[in-house]
């Protein structure tokens, strides 16, 4: 499922395994992990370009396994239609998750919970705190999610993404694509029911 800038993730390709679908990266470090906690887009396989049909083997005669199902209905109560000043926009619902976009003034921040079972919050920890990120506080207990802060530019001028993971399994990708502040986006968060969010356990 798809989502973490020595190399900008905007830099990669746009859709590899393991990410939030959309979600672009903060750095290759953290793509990689996410990589490695499991994957739900199809790559192709080495020989053989994208697109192409394998070759057909006594295994494709086995029933294909079904798409996941789209994200369970409590994810979606957890973006509401209005979250501190900010008004939403429609909801978008996926194979394991959901996004909305939030809007004030010139900010567009969009929001995306998605299901990543496979990705502890131990390890997340861990890679978080080998990067340059500074820790973002959360409206939910530490011991039960982990966030840091993605920003670019000084002063006035910097512009902030936000990342987090929750014990239950759950990544959050918070995005503005420069167009909101720390404190845009942290009055966005302080609308968003974080502990409910925390709360949660992902479908395995």
């Amino acid at each position: 499922m798809p989502p973490i800038r020595s190399v900008h993730a905007r830099d990669l390709d746009p859709a590899p395994a393991g990410r939030l679908p959309g979600v672009l990266p903060a750095r290759t470090t953290l793509l990689i992990l996410v990589l490695a906690a499991g994957g739900c887009t199809q790559r192709a396989s080495p020989g053989r370009a994208a697109g192409e049909p394998a070759a057909r083997t006594a295994d494709a005669a086995a029933p294909t396994a079904s798409a996941p199902p789209a994200a369970s209905a409590s994810l979606a109560d957890d973006l509401p239609d209005v979250a501190n000043g900010f008004s939403a926009g429609s909801l978008e619902r996926g194979p394991g998750y959901v996004r909305r976009t939030y809007r004030r003034d010139t900010a567009r921040i969009s929001i995306t919970i998605g299901e990543m079972p496979g990705l502890s919050l131990e390890r997340w920890i861990q890679m978080s705190a080998s990067l340059d990120y500074p820790p973002a506080a959360l409206d939910a207990p530490p011991d039960a999610v982990s966030g840091f802060w993605d920003c670019a530019g000084a002063k006035d001028a910097e512009r902030c993404d936000l990342h987090a993971h929750t014990r239950g399994g759950l990544h959050i990708e918070v995005q503005a694509s420069g167009t909101a502040t720390r404190a845009d986006v942290g009055a966005l968060m302080a609308g968003i029911p974080m502990r409910a969010i925390a709360a949660r356990n992902a479908r395995p």
